[in-house]
């Protein structure tokens, strides 16, 4: 399924500021029951390329992707025309990187 787009325009929610409560909060926070309809075979699929035991953590560490795929998509789009510092000198590894440094 591809992304739409952001939803995070003009709304005022911080997601780097949500996930770091979240993720501070972790141990404190009661898991809920609930019951969603969703296919058994991308359940099982995810178990499997996530190496989950459980659908419970499969489903868990799905979501913590999906956030974190968020915080990338954050910091990379803030990072937009900023000068990027090779420290490694790894960027002429990477074709077609010269014609962008």
């Amino acid at each position: 399924m591809a992304r739409k787009g952001r939803k995070n325009s003009g709304t005022g929610v911080n997601v780097v500021e949500e996930a770091a409560a979240l993720y501070a909060s972790d141990a404190a926070e009661t898991p809920k029951r609930k019951n969603y309809l969703l296919l058994q075979s991308k359940i099982d699929l995810a178990r499997k390329v996530l190496g989950a035991a459980t659908e419970t953590e499969a489903l868990d560490r799905a979501l913590d992707y999906v956030i974190y795929g968020e915080l990338l998509a954050q910091g990379t789009l803030a990072m937009h025309g900023e000068e990027y510092n090779d420290v490694l000198g790894l960027l002429a590894e990477i074709p077609g990187s010269a014609e962008r440094g």
